[in-house]
């Protein structure tokens, strides 16, 4: 996007030197019979009609939407990377608050549940069911794992920094 910028404003200047008066001068010399003919000529354009300026104006608005497209991408990019971020924040904080609040527990409510089986307390179906909403809790739990990594690594792809990161984990 810079070079197309650099390239809107060279144009710009090219099309202010040819607002300029390009002057000619030419020599000649001819033979006519027995005589010699040596000429000059000598020629300045006069832009009396034509001051060339709408060539410089276009060429200003072309850069003026050149510079106006490399802003719109700039925030572009800038918003496509708070989001990411903001994505991986809440991913992991969900995670974090998912391994504290159920992730131990769940072992322990497995155990607690075969006990009660073994017990005559629950029926095998009850204790089919709660198995099984138990093992529906831990893939909740896999996916939100699975999500906050996605997340994790569509910050580092947006942000430009995967290989440093990588580089960092030894990777």
């Amino acid at each position: 996007m810079r070079s197309k910028l650099a390239a809107s404003r060279a144009e710009i200047d090219v099309a202010k030197s040819e607002r300029r008066a390009d002057p000619v001068i030419g020599a000649g010399i001819s033979r006519e019979g027995e005589n010699n003919i040596v000429g000059l000529n000598f020629s300045i354009p006069l832009y009396v009609r034509n001051n060339f300026r709408a060539e410089v104006d276009a060429a200003a608005n072309d850069a003026l939407a050149v510079e106006a497209r490399m802003h719109a991408e700039y925030q572009r990019l800038q918003a496509q990377l708070r989001t990411a971020l903001k994505n991986y924040q809440d991913s992991r904080g969900a995670l974090e608050a998912w391994d504290i609040t159920v992730s131990g527990r769940l072992d322990e409510g497995l155990e607690l549940l075969e006990r009660l089986w073994k017990v005559g307390e629950l029926s095998a179906t009850e204790y089919l069911l709660q198995v099984q909403q138990r093992l529906d809790t831990r893939a909740s739990g896999a996916r939100l794992r699975a999500q906050t990594w996605r997340s994790w690594a569509n910050w580092l792809v947006v942000s430009g920094d995967w290989q440093t990161e990588l580089g960092r984990l030894g990777l």
